[in-house]
């Protein structure tokens, strides 16, 4: 225990051993390197045997850690994340916790992972009931026929700004629920719209086949269900006449439904992406709801093609998942089963008072005021794209290294992402020329605390710069650093990116990155709408492909499948897309490899190019033999090239050049 006490003053309560074993000397390999396969398990009270709860806080997080993580039966010294946890499962404890008004911070749960030590940190913290945030209620009555300033607790509007708003609403005051301000990623959503309307990067598309229009019309029903439940797929977003973006819930909109006929000898799924490509690029943000359906027959086939689109202003990678999650119940008609939606308004309110509370400047100072030039991996400097020069290469993460990396990340309790993120790191590192590297790291959102966020619609999450600094980091120490980078800015990921920006020393109008990393974990099997589709009792619908496009030229996701990683790149067409996830292969082997052998070496020494790549720069690129006439000597060759090329550079140096001519004379 002594042993236990001295190590808690240097490291993280998680990183604290739960037990030790002495021995005489270390097993070693043949090559001299640790055999970890050779070490003895931890014996007594700390191997792994359970012991039950004795608090009524142990009590009420056992029960809560036993439904979440779907386990029978979980002991004080159990591991969350050892337990199968991760972010999403992370807010379904926040919230359960709050529905009995206990406390406890995203950021508690990943550093403090064990049970029975997070137990006395919720005990502590939930003494004080003010942190249980509350949301100023909605005081527009349901029959409200004039609207005032006091009615809207969430955004700073005067009479007149309420009349233009009041004005551009079909029903005028009688159909509006609710106005309240734009989220942070909105915001820089809204800015990419207004850039260029016609050509938005931001409108998203789903390709589907449907049986027949019997169960196009039971899709189309279950939409409109999923449209006057959650308030944010009745929102439009308004920008003129008011000092800063508002978004308006309406009581009533209509879902838009085309139709259109597609000729016999046209392929489908190119016919429908041709038309996401042109007129399905724009989206009037003024006119809700942000979602529509167009509707494709061919000839005389029963069957109908469908493309879904929305905008991302209104949904992110969790809130398409809930979606696909309520239509089957929908479908089903297992409706009742559903909970009172979260209205968007609740996150809004809470991401003020965040705003309020946190201090974001600071923290973004001390992070970003030494980085005066951009990381701009392959010199991509354009962080305003229209998306329509993107390609995408997916692949899955090989899985013998997924399983180790895995392995490895419970063994350090380490999380994935933060190993991948660790990896992207070293390919930006490569990418870029530069060891101090700046990228986007996409941040979830939902770990603030807002009850039922986990079944929310909206967009919540925020992208935001994560630092990574290589220069002489082995991978311990490299991917320490990033899980302690990503934790501590787990308080701030509601943060404007904006602001973060002018945190750097950068100049105006020059980005701090221009690459993102988006590590996400997504549902598998059953109601996912993934390759088998959308099973439900009323319709099957058929996923033919997917389209998401975005500002930035180059971006890589993860998809954390729970037994399973794949790997996604997007980037503008001068980009080789799978070459970049050849690279990021070749940099998490590496990285998953130090891990293994616990190298103190520097991870700069590891390669990150295929060997394929190597072989070509080195060798077939570099392949510049050629014979030299033995009769001349060397001075006597270089007069040679000077009389052809008498013009050509031959010599740089601090600013000043000299042509072959002038060098030769």
């Amino acid at each position: 225990e002594a042993v236990r006490e001295q190590l808690r003053k240097a490291l993280p309560d998680y990183m604290v051993p739960a037990a030790f074993v002495v021995l005489e000397a270390l097993p070693l390999t043949v090559n001299g390197k640790l055999d970890r396969h050779a070490l003895p398990e931890p014996e007594g009270e700390f191997s792994g045997d359970y012991i039950a709860p004795q608090t009524e806080m142990e009590k009420i997080l056992c029960e809560i850690w036993q439904e979440v993580l779907g386990v029978e039966q979980v002991g004080i010294l159990d591991n969350f994340f050892e337990l199968g946890g991760h972010s999403l499962l992370v807010m379904r404890v926040i919230s359960r916790l709050q529905q009995q008004n206990l406390v406890m911070s995203a950021s508690q749960l990943f550093s403090t992972p064990s049970l029975a030590a997070l137990a006395k940190l919720i005990v502590k913290e939930s003494v004080d009931d003010a942190r249980l945030f509350k949301a100023p209620p909605n005081l527009i009555p349901a029959d409200c026929v004039a609207l005032t300033p006091q009615m809207l607790p969430l955004v700073d509007l005067n009479v007149g700004e309420i009349e233009q708003l009041v004005a551009q609403i079909p029903g005028g005051v009688g159909n509006i629920q609710d106005i309240y301000p734009l989220g942070p990623l909105q915001q820089g959503i809204l800015f990419h719209h207004t850039l260029d309307p016609e050509n938005d990067p931001y409108v998203l598309s789903a390709f589907l086949k449907i049986p027949d229009l019997h169960q196009v019309q039971a899709f189309i029903d279950g939409l409109d269900f999923l449209i006057k439940r959650h308030d944010v797929l009745r929102t439009s977003i308004h920008w003129e006449g008011v000092r800063k973006p508002v978004q308006i819930v309406r009581k009533q909109v209509g879902l838009a439904v085309l139709t259109t006929t597609i000729e016999q000898q046209q392929n489908p799924l190119v016919y429908l992406q041709e038309y996401s490509e042109s007129e399905g690029r724009q989206m009037d943000l003024r006119s809700g709801p942000l979602l529509r359906v167009i509707v494709a027959s061919q000839g005389d086939s029963a069957e109908r093609y469908v493309l879904l689109q929305w905008h991302h202003i209104i949904s992110d990678h969790v809130a398409f998942e809930v979606i696909q999650k309520e239509l089957k119940l929908y479908s089903q008609g297992l409706q009742q089963q559903l909970l009172t939606p979260v209205q968007y308004r609740e996150f809004i309110a809470h991401s003020l008072h965040q705003e309020k509370a946190n201090d974001a400047e600071q923290y973004f100072t001390n992070m970003l005021s030494d980085v005066s030039e951009p990381s701009l991996p392959f010199n991509l400097i354009n962080v305003q794209g229209k998306g329509n020069d993107i390609t995408e290469f997916s692949e899955a993460f090989p899985a013998p290294l997924g399983e180790e990396l895995r392995a490895i990340a419970k063994n350090i309790q380490i999380s994935p992402a933060a190993i991948f993120h660790a990896g992207w790191a070293r390919v930006m590192a490569a990418c870029s020329g530069k060891d101090d590297v700046v990228f986007g790291t996409v941040m979830s959102g939902r770990l603030q605390g807002t009850s039922g966020v986990e079944q929310a619609l909206g967009v919540f999450i925020n992208t935001l710069p994560i630092r990574v600094k290589l220069a002489g980091a082995n991978a311990q120490s490299l991917v320490q650093q990033v899980q302690t980078s990503l934790l501590d800015s787990l308080p701030y990921e509601q943060a404007s990116l904006s602001m973060a920006q002018r945190c750097s020393s950068l100049s105006n109008g020059m980005p701090l990155f221009s690459s993102v990393f988006n590590y996400r974990h997504s549902g598998s099997g059953g109601i996912e709408m993934g390759k088998a589709g959308l099973q439900a009792q009323s319709f099957t619908v058929e996923f033919l492909k997917r389209q998401e496009r975005t500002n930035y030229p180059l971006s890589l996701s993860v998809d954390d499948f729970g037994d399973a990683f794949q790997i996604t790149v997007k980037g503008i067409a001068d980009i080789a897309t799978e070459r970049v996830i050849e690279y990021m292969q070749g940099a998490m082997k590496g990285l998953v490899e130090a891990l293994r052998e616990s190298s103190s070496a520097r991870l700069d020494s590891r390669e990150l190019l295929p060997e394929s790549e190597r072989q070509q720069l080195l060798h077939t690129w570099n392949d510049t033999e050629a014979e030299v006439p033995l009769e001349y000597c060397l001075h006597e060759l270089f007069a040679e090239q000077a009389d052809r090329f008498p013009k050509k550079t031959a010599l740089v140096c601090d600013g000043i050049s000299l042509s072959y001519g002038e060098l030769n004379r």
